[in-house]
Parts: structure tokens; sequence; C-alpha cells
């Protein structure tokens, strides 16, 4: 029964694989959009915003339309399901089908006279805030092999939960720098939230009554606040206008976070613990200080004026983040075996650029229609042992919708397609094998990613005209 950790492990963290990267946009950096007609141009506007989502895509724009909007909301629902060919066997897909809110902004402008050079807006806006629980579970009897009549049982358990909170504070500046340049920054106060929660039971019951069982689980928590700053220049000229700003690292101001660890087993050999009956190892740490870094990215867009239509451009470089250690808890002693275990939750992204284009048709001053799509590329390190970041494919996103302007409100609706796929060539969840607990099990041909998207959104103007 030596197979019998090793296997199991294995086979729930494939098993998270399929289905944790349905809500983690830590490798993914354009998953959410921000703003009523950002999010239809898919974020495709660095080079020009006309509301107060330029307090996240461009500060500098701010000042370029002093009395454009007050108030600015959006909301969304997601629909998105991954599904993994011979995840469970041969023939036997997995599915996960997830739904729920996406992450908003809300924005107000504290200034908004087109005399003055100085102009502030605050902001706040939500960029992971998701729950997840995942379990697979299997009762199963082998059947009799050759030269033996009685039957071996299994009964097993992976699950695997998860949740991520990490919302924005921001104020913005802006300044008029000549007619129609402008500087902008925005200052954000970020706090993240993260806990993780993996458990594994697993029992055999052979045919000459032994039996041999096994309990692993492992949980960590941790919340961390840091500051970071966007700067910003708009170059507003017609038909052709400019963007450019330069996200800074996060600074980290506080951290701090707890772990736990447990390891039983009965019957079973590990490499951990040892050989033997019946071993245990198990920890729990407070006040483990905790870190957390977030990359420096550059960004560039362009808008070009034709008539009744506009072409957008954004191109984003996001740069690497080393490995680095997000909680360190001490070692700590086996109480079976007296071994040393030593834990460490590390994290690391490699450099990535996103692009996309977008179009926009006015039909009259008060409706027009937006079409927009961006690749958005994974920042996974290739066979990282990061726990932070599971999902190795790019997402494509697409994105129609349509604005209508009445009274004093800028309305808008829509719908993003977002699709990704990956080959993988390694075994996942089975249980029936030659004598082992778990085997290798089947080849998964393909991993499918989709996600539909509705939009609502509006501004409330402070003239309707602007």
């Amino acid at each position: 029964m030596k197979l019998f950790f090793n296997h199991f492990k294995f086979a729930l963290v494939l098993c998270i694989c399929i289905f944790h990267y349905n809500y983690s946009q830590d490798s993914n950096y354009w998953i959410h959009q921000y703003g009523t007609r950002a999010d239809l141009l898919s974020g495709l506007v660095v080079g020009s915003v006309k509301d107060l989502s330029s307090t996240f895509y461009n500060p500098g724009a701010i000042p370029l339309s002093p009395e454009q909007s007050l108030v600015l909301t959006t909301d969304a629902f997601e629909f998105s399901t991954i599904s993994a060919k011979n995840a469970a066997g041969k023939g036997e897909d997995l599915q996960s089908r997830q739904s729920g809110s996406a992450p908003g902004i809300f924005a107000v402008r504290l200034t908004s006279s087109a005399s003055i050079k100085n102009h502030w807006a605050v902001s706040y806006l939500t960029r992971n805030n998701f729950r997840l629980n995942v379990d697979s579970r299997n009762i199963d009897s082998r059947p009799p092999s050759a030269g033996n009549l009685e039957q071996d049982y299994f009964s097993g358990e992976a699950s695997f939960s998860q949740s991520i909170t990490e919302a924005w504070g921001g104020i913005t500046y802006g300044r008029n720098v000549w007619d129609r340049v402008a500087l902008g920054i925005t200052q954000y106060l970020a706090y993240r939230y993260q806990k993780s929660r993996t458990q594994m039971i697993g029992q055999l019951y052979d045919h000459t009554g032994d039996g041999s069982s096994l309990i692993f689980f492992e949980q960590f928590k941790f919340e961390h606040v840091r500051t970071l700053w966007k700067i910003g220049l708009s170059l507003a000229y017609q038909p052709l206008s400019f963007g450019f700003t330069v996200t800074t690292p996060g600074v980290g101001i506080y951290g701090t976070g707890e772990t736990l660890y447990n390891l039983s087993q009965s019957g079973v050999d590990s490499t951990i613990l040892g050989t033997g009956q019946s071993s245990l190892a198990s920890n729990y740490q407070l006040n483990v200080s905790a870190t957390y870094h977030s990359p420096l990215s550059i960004a560039a867009g362009a808008r070009y004026r034709l008539r009744k239509s506009s072409i957008y451009f954004t191109l984003e470089w996001f740069d690497r983040v080393d490995q680095f250690t997000v909680l360190a808890p001490k070692d700590f002693i086996a109480q079976s075996s007296g071994n040393a275990i030593s834990t460490s939750y590390d994290h690391e992204l490699k450099s990535v650029t996103n692009y996309g284009l977008g179009f926009q048709h006015e039909f009259s001053e008060k409706l027009s229609l937006y079409l927009s799509g961006t690749l958005d590329k994974s920042a996974r390190v290739p066979d990282s042992d990061t726990p932070f970041t599971i999902s190795d494919w790019n997402i494509y996103h697409i994105t129609l919708g349509s604005s209508l302007t009445f009274w004093r409100i800028d309305l808008t609706a829509g719908l993003t397609f977002s699709f990704g796929s990956r080959d993988y060539r390694e075994p996942l969840l089975s249980t029936r094998a030659n004598g082992t607990i778990l085997e290798d099990g089947f080849d998964v041909t393909e991993v499918n990613y989709r996600r539909l998207k509705f939009i609502i959104g509006f501004t409330i103007l402070s003239n309707p005209n602007g």
C-alpha cells in the first residue's frame, strides 16, 4: 500500500487544477473590467476614457472631462464552466458550473469645474471576491483477481475550499498640463484576505481482513495590506487620442496569517512519516508573518475616430514577480517519527503582454454599438509549485454591447464570452488499480474554460451632453 498517499494527493491536486481556475484571477490580469463603456470595450480605454473608470484605467483622463459624470457604478453576472475529458476515468468527464456577481467599481468626482486645473476623485473597486468548494468521493469494490475470489473495498474523499477577497480604495489627483494634455495619479490602498483548505480521507479494507487509512488536511489563511500607485498621461486630440500609464508594484504595510497541517496514517507507508501501523504529524501556528507582491505594469492605448465610428487599441506589459514566500511557518517535529517537517507557501509570476482591439459605432448622439476582443495571457510560471496560481492557459474575451443616453443617465448593456483550453497528458481521479489504492488513471485529453458575463451599468451625468 505504499502508493496510497502519493497517488491520493496527486489525484486531488489535479482535481483542484480543473475546478480552481474558474475563480482565481491571479494568473490572468484582464479577467475583470470596470466602468460602463470600459466594460463594453473590454478595458481597452487607456487612450480614451469618458467616465470615472479613468481612476483605474488612466488617471490622466480625469481633468479632460470635468463635467462628464458625478457617480459611476456597474454590475455584472457571470456564468462559467470548466470541463475535462476523461478526468474521472476513461469516458468519464468532469465538469464544473459556477455563477455569481462579477467585481465592480464605484467612484465619485470631488471637483467638477472646467475652470480649475486641479481635479480630485475617490473610488472603490473589488479586484477579487469569490468562494470555492470542490469535493470528490468514491466508494469502490474491486473485482476479484486471478486466484483470489474475494474483493477489496475502498472509500475515499478529497475536498478543496478557497476564498479570496481583495479590494482597492483610492484617491485620484489630476492636473491639466496644456489645453488637451493632462497628468494624473491614483494612490490605492489594497486589502487582501485569502483562506485555503485541502483535505483527503482514504480507507482500504482488503480480502485478508487487513485495513489501512490516511487522513490529511492542510490549511492556511492570511491578510495583507499594501499600497500602490497608478500614474497616467492623457492626450485628447482629434481624430487621434493617446494614453500611457504606469502601475507600480505593491509596497507592503501589514501582513499576518496562520497555518494548519495534519497527516495521520494507519497501515500505510509514506516518505513523510515512515513505515508503521500508525503515525501522526500535526501542527498549528498563529501570527505567521505574511507578504504579498504585485507586479509593475506599463500600458499604452489609442483611439482613432472616423466620422461616426471609433477604433480602440490597448497594450499592457506586466513585469515578472520573482519567487517570494507568502507564509513561512516554523519547522515542526512529527509526533510519531521525530522527523522535522518543513512547510512553505511560495508564489511567483512570469512576465506577460496583453492586448486587444475595440470598435464603436454611433447610430445617433444617444445610441452606440460596441464590439471588442482581447488576449489575456496566463502569468503562471510553468512547473511552478505555487498554490496561488494553478491555470496556465490563455483566455480570449469577446464583448458585444450598446449604450443609451436619456435624461441624465448613461445606460450600458452587453455580453462577454470568454474561452480558453489546454491539453493535459497527466492522470486524474481513479481508484481502480492492481493492489494499490489509487492508480495512475487515464490521460486528460483536453480542459476547456467557458464564461458568459452579462453586463449592465449606468453613469449619472452632470451634463447630459458632456
